[in-house]
Order: C-alpha cells, then structure tokens, then sequence
C-alpha cells in the first residue's frame, strides 16, 4: 500500500475567487473520519506576506473554517494567549510548513522519519502537548485526535496589475498515531480588494478539501 494517496484538487471551486492549482495527499492506511460526530481542534490560523489588515484576514479565514465544520471544529482562538505563555504560539505555522515540507519534498507523513529538518521529529509532541493544553483549559472531558492547521504564504504581486499571488497550506494531524491525516497545498492569485472576502471563502475551501479526501477514500 502506498503511504501517500494523491488525489486532485477540485480546481473549479478553487478558483472561485482567483486562479489556483493545487494538490490533496490522504496518508494510505488512515482510517476514515466521520465529520459528522469528531470532534477536532482548529488552531488560529497564521497569515504572511499579503498586504492589508492581516488580524482580519485571519478571523475570517478562521472563521471559515469553523462555519463549515457543523460545530464539531474546537476554537483555540480564545486560548491563544493560553498558548503563547506555553511556548506553543507559532506551532500551527510549523505544522503546517513541516507538512508542507514533508509531502512536497518527500511524500511523506511521519515528522520522526523527516531526516532533513530534525526540529520536525519533536511535533509529536508538541501537538500531544498541545491538545492536553487545549483540553485543560477549555475544560473539555475528553481529549481530541484530530488537530487542523492552516497557514497562507504571501508570494508577491500577481502577473496581472492589482493581484497577489499566495500559498494556501492546510493538513490535518493525528495526534493517536502521531502522523498527518490529510493535507492540501496549493497557489491561489487574487485581486487585492477581494483577499478578505477570499479568506472566508478559503476557510471553507480547506476544510472540504479535507474532508473530501476522507469520502472519497476507499
């Protein structure tokens, strides 16, 4: 069995608001999530690189998110002082570019078998960390498998005037087994007076593509 399933990117509904390309790997022998009932963790969303008001093109990428996750997606936005004061504020933005890492160069979804960058060996446990945090201070009396990330890499002026260009890097982590479920990456250009509109509408974007991967995984 193939360690990695890649699958295409529905690019028509990408490209909603822009242009995009893009890929959606689903690790081989992971089991299938029932987004009906899981319950999973959305860490605050990191954004770099885009002109514009950057706290608001997070809420609503965030947002996003969380709207299209039928109330089963876990905010961490209220504790990310929380986070910050344990020294887990930039985790969502390295799990993110630790699988980005992973799945682009190497095709793989273990951070401990990434021989190239040794920091990524010790996710594991940060995000375990992370989620007994979470669960504390939410007071929550159970402790969520699942851990979503998003991050955006701004990546210059588009080609046409008044564009931007940008990387959308979204992965779902499997705190149980300690391995990336899913992720998507993919390189959107957008007029600069519609990225904050776009960010909600990428917020769901992410969380489909996600999903999708799941159903339609055999």
């Amino acid at each position: 069995m193939k360690a990695w399933k890649r699958l295409p990117v529905a690019l028509f509904a990408l490209a909603a608001f822009g242009c995009a390309s893009g890929t959606v790997y689903r690790r081989g022998d992971a089991p299938k999530i029932d987004y009906s009932k899981e319950k999973f963790i959305v860490m605050p969303v990191d954004i770099h690189g885009l002109p514009g008001d950057k706290l608001k093109y997070s809420a609503a990428l965030f947002g996003g998110i969380i709207g299209a996750s039928g109330g089963n997606g876990i905010s961490l936005q209220p504790i990310k002082p929380v986070l910050e004061a344990a020294g887990m504020g930039n985790l969502s933005w390295k799990l993110a570019h630790g699988t980005y890492h992973m799945v682009s160069v190497h095709h793989i979804y273990d951070f401990k078998k990434d021989t190239d960058q040794s920091e990524l060996a010790t996710y594991p446990e940060m995000a375990a960390k992370l989620v007994g945090k979470a669960a504390e201070a939410l007071k929550l009396n159970f402790k969520p498998r699942f851990v979503l990330s998003a991050h955006i890499d701004g990546m210059g002026k588009g080609s046409l005037p008044g564009t931007y260009k940008y990387r959308v890097i979204a992965s779902l982590y499997d705190t149980k087994v300690g391995m990336v479920h899913a992720a998507t990456y993919y390189v959107k250009t957008t007029a600069e007076k519609a990225l904050l509109a776009e960010m909600a509408t990428l917020g769901k974007q992410v969380f489909a593509i996600l999903k999708k991967a799941d159903d339609e995984a055999k």
